[in-house]
């Protein structure tokens, strides 16, 4: 073995020495394991930052998509709505309702109608032909006759009828448009904002 190889055998053998040495003083141990927990530590937090990071930009698009969803199912809905509401409305745009006409047991609706456009409105030239149906309506109560509905073949008879109806003032008898659910609710919320002689009816449509 030559000197130098000595030499560096002498000097390995001071740095194990000394490394045992170290290991062996609590202190240095308490600090290597500190080191090496703030270092893990910190290579743990980084890690729990980008995937919380991630994971609340995945929350947050998901959020986003829901609602969009939950936006076009709303919009969805409000299209269905409003187009069986305007499929309602022209169902109803030749029917009627007739309100005061006294009710009996056997009575013929189409006749009583008749009798109310032909004497009251003077519209002589609509008869019975004129008339599709017409029945009474709701609940039967004592002293208070039923509305009367009548649909007729046309909406140019139906119009010219309800045209009409100022001929009915203190007659006790009024006709009003045969209106959708929605429409009837919004019919008397309105009217119970702005009063009954501020508000009516045209083709479904409320006016104030």
């Amino acid at each position: 073995m030559t000197a130098k190889q000595v030499e560096m055998c002498q000097l390995e053998q001071l740095v194990q020495d000394l490394v045992k040495e170290l290991l062996s003083s609590k202190d240095i141990v308490c600090v290597i394991m500190e080191a090496v927990t703030a270092a893990v530590s910190e290579a743990v937090i980084r890690e729990l930052k980008g995937t919380v990071s991630f994971n609340l930009e995945e929350t947050n698009k998901l959020r986003e998509d829901l609602q969009k969803i939950e936006e076009l199912l709303r919009e969805t809905k409000r299209a269905h709505f409003l187009a069986q509401d305007e499929l309602e409305k022209y169902q109803l745009r030749t029917n009627l309702r007739v309100f005061g006409i006294p009710e009996s047991e056997k009575q013929d609706t189409d006749a009583l109608i008749l009798d109310v456009v032909q004497n009251k409105l003077q519209l002589l030239h609509v008869n019975i032909s004129d008339i599709d149906r017409s029945h009474c309506v709701g609940v039967k109560k004592e002293g208070k006759p039923r509305p009367i509905i009548v649909k007729f073949t046309s909406y140019r008879r139906r119009n010219e009828v309800f045209c009409a109806k100022c001929f009915l003032v203190k007659s006790g008898v009024t006709i009003r448009e045969d209106l959708t659910m929605e429409c009837l609710v919004l019919l008397n919320a309105t009217i119970a904002k702005y009063g009954l002689h501020k508000v009516w009816t045209a083709d479904g449509m409320i006016v104030v």
